[in-house]
């Protein structure tokens, strides 16, 4: 048999699980306004653009907190197109009524208005992409101040929203990698302070270029002769039809073809030209004959001399004067002369 005690005991144990099971049943039915919170309205706020949130209004941390993650619930209410609009407290509290902020009901007390002003604007997209364009055209241009071919940024994307003050919307600039690739991240900067970075922008570039593509195929030591070659307009970003490696290969543009080169591998037909496959072709061999000259600022003397190994123009090579048995080293030059200066 269970004592009296006992008996109290567990009819004490049920009558309090009741009461807390009560208790839960009623804040669940009271739709969350059992916990009421109060926060304190601004007299004046700032905004970085038309959308205004709650916890840029109020004197609140737990509300900034929760509107810092809860954008869709606290951002309700918009500028309207001006920089500068009042927000009566009434008003707003009408409309956090019916805010679902979990079980918390906020009151709104202090000022009676709060007056809002926009500070700061979010950049557009296609803003930042015509920056992004001039820095690429003047990263590109060529000695005489125009591009070879066209450059272009076919796509981009701001992960996330940059903004510059109202009051010098144009105090902004942006910084793109020293190496060009087809996909690039561009800083924007602060073009007062380049310390400061307002945030980045993802590209996607097209760069296309005439250079010189072969008509057939070149075999390795063969001359390279312009005739042999076209040229076409390539994206080089997307490589060119022999698949070569476009961050290694330097390609030969309009009016830079290699005079005086020979393959160094084969170049096969439809291939565009690049640095990497061509060698300089030797001029003179060893033991042929030279013009050694002698140079100072004040005197030149040329006489005859054998080479001591191949060279092509611009390379250094060594020459023996065999009637003195003393050699001089010089730099090749155009109608087999070596200069060398004293």
């Amino acid at each position: 048999m269970i004592k009296a005690t006992q008996r109290y005991g567990i009819m004490a144990v049920f009558l309090i699980a009741a009461a807390a099971f009560a208790a839960v049943s009623a804040f669940g039915a009271g739709g969350g306004a059992a916990i009421e919170r109060q926060a304190t309205l601004k007299s004046s706020a700032e905004t970085r653009s038309q959308e205004v949130c709650l916890g840029d209004l109020v004197e609140d941390a737990w509300l900034k907190g929760r509107c810092a993650v809860d954008h869709k619930a606290c951002c309700r209410w918009s500028m309207e197109g001006v920089l500068s609009r009042e927000f009566k407290r009434v008003e707003l509290q009408r409309e956090i009524d019916r805010f679902d902020l979990g079980g918390i009901a906020v009151k709104i007390t202090g000022a009676d208005a709060v007056a809002v002003t926009q500070t700061k604007r979010e950049l557009r997209a296609a803003e930042i992409q015509a920056r992004i364009l001039d820095a690429l055209t003047a990263k590109i241009k060529n000695s005489n101040g125009s591009v070879d071919g066209s450059i272009a940024v076919t796509s981009l994307k701001v992960p996330v929203p940059i903004y510059v003050p109202l009051n010098n919307e144009n105090n902004w600039t942006v910084a793109i990698p020293e190496t060009l690739a087809e996909r690039i991240s561009a800083k924007i900067l602060s073009a007062s302070d380049p310390t400061a970075t307002l945030g980045w922008a993802n590209a996607t570039l097209s760069r296309k270029i005439p250079i010189y593509v072969s008509k057939v195929t070149v075999r390795p030591s063969d001359k390279i002769r312009i005739e042999d070659f076209e040229l076409k307009s390539a994206e080089i970003f997307a490589g060119v039809s022999a698949g070569a490696n476009t961050e290694a290969a330097t390609y030969f543009m309009k009016d830079r073809f290699p005079e005086g080169v020979r393959a160094r591998v084969t170049v096969r037909a439809g291939t565009a030209l690049a640095a990497g496959m061509v060698e300089r072709s030797p001029i003179v061999q060893l033991g042929d004959v030279v013009t050694l000259v002698l140079r100072s600022d004040s005197m030149k003397i040329s006489t005859k001399g054998v080479a001591q190994g191949p060279a092509a123009v611009g390379d250094m090579v060594t020459v023996q004067l065999q009637r003195y048995s003393r050699a001089f080293r010089g730099k090749l030059l155009e109608g087999r002369q070596v200069e060398v200066w004293f």
